[in-house]
């Protein structure tokens, strides 16, 4: 993904134990109509599938503190852009039996041992 500048898009899901969101967000002056115990574990799981159909990045920010969060996606985009491209092949919407055995380790060692 670009940006019409060509510039690369990194998509990153960010998560949280919904316990953790629900003590930070008591801080807030009023609660959102999604900031209930049942929206929050309901968009939890919604963003965590999408993380794995997509090829998504997926940081566990629950006991990080903002600081490190930051880290952690600056780490996505300067550290690891090499690999965020075959991290998104491997979601499920192009996962299918060939691609899993093209990149299964014991597979691979199978096929040098074997020649």
């Amino acid at each position: 993904d670009q940006t019409a500048k060509e510039q690369q898009i990194y998509w990153i899901v960010l998560d949280c134990a919904v316990d953790t969101i629900l003590k930070r967000i008591q801080t807030k002056s009023a609660r959102g109509l999604f900031e209930t115990r049942k929206a929050l574990c309901y968009y939890q799981q919604r963003f965590r599938h999408l993380s794995a159909h997509f090829g998504l990045p997926f940081i566990d920010t629950t006991q990080l503190t903002l600081e490190q969060v930051c880290d952690e996606v600056s780490d996505v985009v300067k550290k690891y852009s090499e690999y965020y491209q075959q991290y998104r092949r491997m979601g499920t919407q192009t996962l299918n039996y060939a691609f899993i055995q093209q990149c299964d380790v014991e597979n691979k060692l199978y096929g040098i041992v074997n020649t």
